[in-house]
C-alpha cells in the first residue's frame, strides 16, 4: 500500500508540473478551498477557505487586520487547546498596527475578547497605549475616550498620557470642549496616571473657550493646580490674566451702561421701577466684584508661583528637589520620572546586575565582629534599587533592609530574584496614627472628592469611596541562602529623609531601631552637595555606636562636569566626592575614616554618557566606624539650628515686646 501511494504522488506531481501556470494555480487553490485539520482529540473538522495568505481567492475583500484576526484564532486552536508559545501580545500589536478602518479596530477588539474568552492573560505595560493609538488611527474618536475612562476594567495599565493629551488636542480643536473637561476628570482622578501641566493646559484652554462660566471653572482648576503642586507655564498664567481682564472690562461697561439707563428716567418714576433698577445695579456690582476678586487671586498665585520659581531655580538641587506648596520636598519626582522612566526591560545606567567587587572583597572586614548574635549583623541599604548586593549580604549571613523611593526597582527587584525571595509578594502599607507608626491603612470616607491631600489617595476600596492613605509600604521577606537557611531581606518604599528610628522599629524585623552595618554605594554620590549634611545625619543616626560603614563613592573633576542650576541635563548626578570631602563630611571627631581601595567606574559612565566622555571616573571605597552615638553634623545642618535657635529667640522677644505694648 506504501508503494502505491508513493507512486500515485509521483505521478500527481508529474501531472502538475506539466500543467501551464494557470491551470497548476487554479488546482492549487481548489485543493485548498477545502482542507481537513486534526484535532489533538482526533476529530476531523473541514473549513471552507482556510488560512494561506498566499490564496486570493481567501483573501479576496478581507483586510488585513481581518485576515490577522482569522490568523489569531487559529492560533488559540479547536476545543479550547490552546499553544500559549504561539499566542503573545505580538499579535494583537500586528492587528491595531494594519487597522485603517473603524472595522479594523472593531476586529483588534474582538481580538481581545478572544484573549480574555480563552484565559489569556495580558500584562504588558504597552496594550492600552497601542489600542488608544489604533483608535486614533483608525478615527474612532469615541471610542478613545471609552479607553481612557474606562481602562482599568479590562486593562492592568493606563495608556502613556503623552497619546492622552492627543485625545484631549484632537477635540479641543474640533470645539467639543466638555470631552475635553471630562477627560481631564478622568485622569485628575486616576492615581495611576500622572497630573502635569499639558492636562491642566488643554482643560483651561477648553474652559475658556465656553461661552456660560468658563472662566470661573478655569481659575477652579488654576487653583487645584497649584493645591497639587503643578508648576504651570507662564504664557499660561497670562492667558488666565488676559481673560480676567476681558471678563472685568465687560462687566464693567455693562454696570456703565446700567447707570446711563437709570439716570435718563423720569424722576416720578415709580418705587417698583426704582427697586428694580437697585437691583439690577447691585447685580451688575456683584458681577464686577467676581472677576476683581478672581483677577487678585490669580495675581497673587501668579506672582507667589513665580518668586518661587526664582529662589528655587538659584539651588543646584532644583533638578530633582521640588518644594510643594504645602511645604513638602519631593526627592523622589527625578527619579520615577527619569532615571527609572524606562521601557520595559532596560535599567538606569548606575545599575550593576552582579554584586559590587568592592563588597565582595572586603566584606569579611566589613562584618568582623558586628553581629551580636547568632542572627547575625543587620545592614541597612539606602537608596538600594533594585541591587543585587543585598541578597549576596543575605548570603554573607546579614540580615539587610533597604530603603527606596520608587516602587518600579522593587517590583523589578522582586521578578528578578523571584527564585530566591521567599514572603517578598505585597507590601504592608504602614500608618501614624497619634505620633505612632503601626501597621495598616487609615480610611477618612468622602462622597465626592475634596482636593488633593498629601499622604492620601481618593477611591474606592474595601471600605466604600473616600480617602486612603498612601504613605510608605514595607516589603517584607526572606532570602534563600541554601542549606536550609533564609535571612530576612525588607525593603521599605519611602523617602531615606523620612525614615526614623521609631518607624525602623514597627516596619522591620530590627525592634531595637538602629543598625549594626550601612553599605551605601551609590546613595552619597547622589545627593546633592548643600543636602548632603542632612542626608548623612539622617542615614548615621540609623547607626549603632561602634558601627560600621562600607561606602563606595566616585571621583572625578567636577569642573569638567559642571553642575546646571535649572537640571535640563542628565548629569551630574552622579557627583563627585574626593577624598577631603568625605573626610569633611565624616570628621575625625565622630569617625574613623580608611581608604581601602580605588579603581576605575565599572558601570561603563565613561562611554555611556556623554558628559563624562572626556573624564576620568575612579570608584573609592571607604571603610567608616563611628565614635560617637550621634551622627556628623556640619554645614548646613549647623546652619539649620543656628537658625532654629535665633529664630526661636526672635519669636519669644516679639512675644515679650507685645505683651509689654
Amino acid at each position: 500500500k506504501h508503494q502505491k501511494h508513493k507512486t500515485t504522488q509521483t505521478e500527481n506531481k508529474n501531472k502538475t508540473s506539466t500543467m501551464p501556470k494557470s491551470m497548476a494555480a487554479a488546482a492549487l487553490s481548489a485543493r485548498q478551498l477545502i482542507k481537513p485539520i486534526r484535532s489533538r482529540a482526533g476529530h476531523v473538522r473541514c473549513f471552507a477557505a482556510t488560512a494561506d495568505p498566499t490564496s486570493k481567492l481567501s483573501n479576496r475583500g478581507v483586510s488585513e487586520s481581518q485576515r490577522l484576526f482569522d490568523d489569531l484564532k487559529r492560533k488559540f486552536g479547536y476545543m479550547g487547546l490552546i499553544d500559549k508559545r504561539k499566542v503573545g501580545a505580538q499579535d494583537l500589536v500586528n492587528i491595531l498596527k494594519a487597522g485603517k478602518s473603524p472595522n479594523d479596530y472593531r476586529c483588534a477588539l474582538q481580538a481581545m475578547n478572544v484573549y480574555y474568552n480563552f484565559g489569556v492573560k495580558l500584562k504588558h505595560g504597552e496594550i492600552a497605549s497601542r489600542y488608544l493609538a489604533g483608535a486614533m488611527k483608525c478615527k474612532v474618536y469615541d471610542e478613545a475616550v471609552e479607553l481612557i475612562k474606562l481602562y482599568g476594567t479590562w486593562l492592568e495599565s493606563p495608556p502613556e498620557i503623552s497619546l492622552v493629551y492627543s485625545v484631549m488636542s484632537h477635540y479641543l480643536d474640533a470645539g467639543s470642549y466638555t470631552i475635553v473637561r471630562d477627560i481631564a476628570q478622568t485622569v485628575r482622578e486616576d492615581w495611576r496616571m500622572p497630573v502635569e501641566a499639558p492636562l491642566y493646559d488643554f482643560a483651561m484652554e477648553a474652559m475658556l473657550r465656553l461661552n456660560d462660566d468658563g472662566l470661573d471653572e478655569a481659575l477652579l482648576l488654576h487653583q487645584d493646580a497649584k493645591a497639587v503642586g503643578v508648576r504651570l507655564p507662564a504664557k499660561l498664567h497670562l492667558r488666565l490674566l488676559n481673560a480676567a481682564l476681558e471678563s472685568c472690562s465687560t462687566s464693567a461697561s455693562a454696570e456703565d451702561g446700567g447707570e446711563g439707563e437709570v439716570a435718563e428716567t423720569d424722576e416720578t418714576s415709580s418705587p417698583s421701577s426704582s427697586s428694580s433698577s437697585s437691583s439690577s445695579s447691585s447685580s451688575s456690582t456683584r458681577a464686577t466684584e467676581k472677576p476683581l476678586a478672581w483677577l487678585g487671586l490669580l495675581g497673587a498665585g501668579s506672582a507667589a508661583l513665580t518668586f518661587g520659581t526664582s529662589v528655587s531655580s538659584t539651588s543646584p538641587s532644583h533638578c530633582y528637589y521640588e518644594t510643594q506648596p504645602d511645604g513638602r520636598v519631593d526627592r523622589l519626582k527625578r527619579w520615577s520620572k527619569r532615571s527609572w522612566h524606562l521601557k520595559s526591560g532596560a535599567s538606569p545606567g548606575f545599575h550593576l546586575r552582579s554584586f559590587h567587587p568592592f563588597l565582595e572583597k572586603y566584606i569579611k572586614t566589613f562584618e568582623a565582629g558586628m553581629a551580636e548574635d547568632e542572627r547575625g549583623a543587620s545592614v541597612l541599604v539606602p537608596l538600594c534599587g533594585k541591587s543585587a548586593d543585598m541578597t549576596y549580604l543575605c548570603d554573607q549571613g546579614c540580615r539587610v533592609v533597604g530603603v527606596e523611593g520608587v516602587q518600579r526597582p522593587i517590583i523589578e527587584f522582586k521578578s528578578e530574584q523571584r527564585m530566591r525571595l521567599k514572603e517578598f509578594k505585597h507590601p504592608t502599607m504602614l500608618t501614624m496614627e497619634d505620633g505612632e507608626w503601626k501597621e495598616g491603612t487609615s480610611f477618612q470616607p468622602a462622597e465626592t472628592f475634596q482636593g488633593a491631600k498629601p499622604g492620601w489617595v481618593f477611591k474606592k476600596g474595601d471600605r466604600g469611596l473616600g480617602y486612603y492613605t498612601d504613605g510608605p509600604r514595607v516589603w517584607k521577606g526572606k532570602a534563600n541562602c541554601g542549606n536550609n537557611r533564609k535571612a530576612p531581606l525588607q525593603v521599605l518604599q519611602m523617602d531615606m529623609f523620612d525614615v526614623t528610628s521609631d518607624l525602623i522599629k514597627v516596619a522591620t524585623y530590627e525592634d531595637r531601631g538602629y543598625f549594626d552595618m550601612i553599605y551605601d554605594r551609590g546613595g552619597l554620590e547622589s545627593i546633592p552637595p548643600e543636602a548632603r549634611a542632612e542626608y548623612i545625619e539622617k542615614t548615621t543616626q540609623l547607626l549603632k555606636q561602634g558601627g560600621r560603614m562600607l561606602l563606595i563613592v566616585l571621583d572625578y573633576n567636577q569642573d569638567k562636569v559642571p553642575i546646571d542650576p535649572k537640571g535640563k541635563r542628565s548629569a551630574p548626578p552622579p557627583y563627585s566626592l574626593p577624598e577631603e570631602e568625605v573626610r569633611k563630611l565624616f570628621p575625625s571627631s565622630d569617625w574613623d575614616v580608611r581608604l581601602v581601595d580605588k579603581q576605575a567606574e565599572i558601570t561603563g559612565l565613561s562611554a555611556g554618557n556623554p558628559f563624562f566622555s572626556d573624564v576620568d571616573v575612579k570608584e573609592v571605597c571607604y571603610i567608616l566606624t563611628k565614635k560617637s552615638a550621634s551622627g556628623s553634623v556640619s554645614g548646613s545642618a549647623t546652619g539649620r539650628i543656628l537658625a532654629a535657635l535665633f529664630g526661636g529667640a526672635g519669636a519669644v522677644a516679639a512675644i515679650a515686646f507685645g505683651c509689654y505694648r
